[in-house]
């Protein structure tokens, strides 16, 4: 009785876990409709627990995009370089260090010529490459920013040593950096432990987010999507709306994950991205 009311601990074992990752976004902005899909295989290995949390390696073995036009292009080559990691979390399970981000950085140091060929006539190329450059010279800030992305955020929550019974609930939040041009996207995080198995030790874990008014910049928003929209004039408030889900198996590890974020400004703005992380057949 006692072992089911702990809060979530993980008992990892070093067996390679399987997974397929399809991602669909979607965007319209004045009219105009931009739509990409993403499918990965990717895998996922516990390698050992030291005083700081845990580590693991991670690979995307296959990754498939609908997309290539303009920046979607660069964007997928540069998710190439993410194809291994080795990644140090806390105990909760959240990302807190890369640790092969120098065999990273120099991976993009041998590409990065092939890569501003192949993408000269882009729009935005100078800018991408600083920015890539940016990141793989400083592992907090490249750290931060794999945390925000859907496999930093799905294939390790941080959802561990916090709640223990069916039905508590842990607040936090989320922030989306860049989401509308320079200003971010934030949310208040109301994370809950939806069921948990007393008998076979599996759970499942939810957690939803609201935008938080109070830290978002209504104002430059606005001023943003005026100036794109030819000095429209928006009294119009942003809508948006954040879910992830959690299923975990009797060791607490990940079986199944999704993620649905939602941005709307009605009638000139639209977002939708969907993520779903399911299992590819037996573990290996």
């Amino acid at each position: 009785m006692q072992q089911t009311m702990e809060a979530l601990v993980p008992s990892f074992t070093g067996i390679w876990q399987s997974y397929t990752m399809d991602i669909r976004q979607r965007s319209i902005l004045g009219g105009v409709a931009n739509e990409n899909s993403v499918r990965a295989e990717v895998r996922k290995y516990y390698f050992r627990q030291n005083e700081t949390g845990y580590i693991f390696s991670f690979e995307v073995t296959d990754r498939f995009q609908t997309n290539k036009e303009g920046i979607r292009a660069m964007e997928n080559d540069i998710a190439k370089l993410q194809s291994e990691l080795t990644v140090q979390t806390d105990f909760q399970g959240n990302p807190i260090r890369i640790l092969n981000l120098a065999a990273i950085r120099d991976n993009w140091k041998g590409y990065k010529k092939e890569f501003a060929k192949k993408h000269k006539e882009q729009k935005g190329l100078e800018a991408t490459i600083t920015a890539t450059d940016s990141l793989l010279n400083n592992n907090k800030l490249f750290t931060e920013n794999f945390r925000e992305s859907e496999i930093g955020t799905l294939f390790f929550p941080d959802i561990y040593g916090t709640v223990s019974r069916q039905g508590e609930t842990i607040e936090s939040t989320k922030i989306f950096t860049d989401f509308f041009n320079t200003t971010p996207l934030p949310f208040k995080l109301t994370t809950t432990l939806k069921k948990r198995d007393r008998l076979k030790g599996n759970a499942q874990v939810f957690r939803k987010g609201i935008l938080d008014e109070e830290n978002f910049d209504h104002y430059n928003v606005r001023k943003f999507f005026r100036k794109l929209a030819d000095n429209i004039q928006l009294a119009i408030p942003v809508k948006a709306a954040y879910m992830e889900t959690y299923d975990l198996d009797k060791n607490h590890s990940l079986t199944h994950a999704g993620q649905l974020l939602t941005a709307n400004i009605p009638a000139l703005f639209n977002y939708e991205q969907i993520v779903r992380i399911t299992p590819k057949g037996k573990n290996l």
